[in-house]
């Protein structure tokens, strides 16, 4: 239940926002109020209202293929971003716009932040598996810098307030990305994204896989990945063999037991990779 004696503060700019949070890491940031929404009890002392703090942007360089996406940016305005650029359904803007426009209701994809969602990281992310396929950096407090996967390890052991996400992204591979959820409206029980770049004789040059639903929010293994390097896209008993000896770490919910998740996972991803031609 939320507190009676809850403060709001609301700064006048960035700066004094995460320096609020800085000399008192009970006072949380709040960007689109959605993590307010399903959490029942709060220890913090207060919010900080963000909406001062001008982080609602996307900046783009396609000559250098990087997108900058401000903190309060909602999953619908990247959406509409997305929608009205050239973008390839193989793409990594492509999977992102598919990725973030079946994340959730299209009201609360209008609440849903960037900032928000990568600092709460719920284990049903929709954004980040298709994250982990990019080289990622998070900005925070005064401009320091953090590459994504230690973000995800560290995020909780630090007072910050993110500012922005930069992301290159490799615009030679391709790129691929699927949910499994009960209905569309439901939460993800995992999402998996991989990319990918085939050589003139159809041999896997270059493999890259996240799936997010694990029991450490996403998994992303080198080692795994590496094992598809010059396997042919044709050779499906190499395929099955890499996929469905591996252990995807999940664990049982409500919903789901660890091996059925597994499984599943283990039947669509191989689907969807000899499917890749």
């Amino acid at each position: 239940m939320i507190k009676t004696n809850l403060k709001w503060y609301t700064p006048e700019n960035f700066d004094e926002a995460y320096k609020l949070h800085l000399n008192n890491p009970s006072i949380m940031p709040c960007g689109g109020t959605t993590g307010i929404l399903r959490t029942k009890n709060f220890k913090n002392e207060g919010f900080i209202n963000l909406k001062n703090c001008n982080l609602s942007y996307i900046k783009e360089d396609k000559n250098s293929s990087l997108i900058k996406i401000g903190a309060l940016t909602t999953f619908n305005e990247v959406i509409d971003y997305i929608k009205n650029t050239s973008y390839k359904k193989n793409s990594f803007l492509g999977i992102l716009l598919s990725s973030l426009s079946s994340s959730a209701s299209h009201p609360l994809r209008n609440r849903i932040t960037i900032g928000g969602s990568l600092f709460d990281l719920p284990i049903w992310s929709d954004l980040i598996s298709p994250l982990f396929l990019a080289n990622v950096d998070v900005i925070y407090n005064d401009d320091k810098k953090i590459n994504l996967s230690n973000y995800v390890e560290e995020r909780k052991s630090f007072p910050h307030i993110i500012k922005e996400i930069e992301i290159h992204y490799d615009e030679k591979q391709s790129y691929f990305t699927q949910r499994y959820s009960l209905t569309n409206f439901d939460y993800a029980v995992f999402r998996f994204s991989f990319s990918y770049l085939l050589s003139s004789d159809k041999r896997i040059k270059s493999f890259i896989c996240s799936i997010s639903g694990t029991k450490n929010i996403i998994y992303f293994d080198r080692n795994f990945n590496d094992r598809f390097n010059d396997l042919s896209i044709n050779d499906e008993e190499g395929l099955r063999k890499i996929i469905f000896s591996n252990d995807f770490n999940f664990s049982t919910d409500f919903r789901f037991d660890a091996e059925y998740k597994s499984q599943v996972l283990k039947s669509l991803l191989f689907d969807a990779v000899k499917n890749i031609i």
